[in-house]
């Protein structure tokens, strides 16, 4: 499939997200394979719910917009808390708003990514506290820094 249709179909699904939950704070495409893609989605409304109703939810909307074509692609969709590792490692790392990046052979939070797509990447809208790499790094090894410490932004 082109990968310009590809991205199309992906930024449809964003969209809709946004527009549902206001804030999306990771959407990205991790490729592990011509025909395997893994969707990982992270906003602070799925953090207000269990893993299976964001899950269905997510589900939901992509079985209702994406083309058959992609969806035999996709073998995975993920759903991961805002304060979850991986996902403060990405906002920290790979800052997407209005651009699509592209990433080869990088690890992640102790994840290897061999290609992946980010759409959009940024932390939680609210947090007043600006972390040093230092502390991401840290935080990630101990797994015991606050929310608030891991993905914020702004200055206090």
């Amino acid at each position: 499939m082109d990968n310009e249709i590809l991205v199309k179909e992906f930024r449809k699904i964003l969209r809709i997200l946004e527009l549902e939950h206001k804030q999306v704070v990771l959407f990205m495409l991790k490729v592990d394979g011509p025909e395997m893609m893994n969707l990982i989605v992270s906003t602070p409304v799925y953090d207000t719910m269990t893993a299976k109703s964001g899950l269905k939810h997510l589900i939901g909307i992509v079985n209702r917009n994406f083309s058959k074509e992609v969806l035999r692609k996709i073998i995975r969709l993920t759903v991961l808390k805002t304060d979850d590792p991986f996902v403060v490692a990405m906002n920290q790392t790979f800052k997407a708003r209005n651009a699509v990046k592209y990433i080869y052979s990088s690890v992640i939070s102790e994840i290897y990514i061999e290609s992946a797509i980010v759409f959009k990447s940024g932390a939680v809208a609210g947090h007043k506290k600006t972390c040093t790499a230092k502390e991401v790094i840290l935080a990630l090894r101990n797994k015991n820094c606050s929310t608030e410490t891991r993905t914020s932004r702004g200055k206090e």
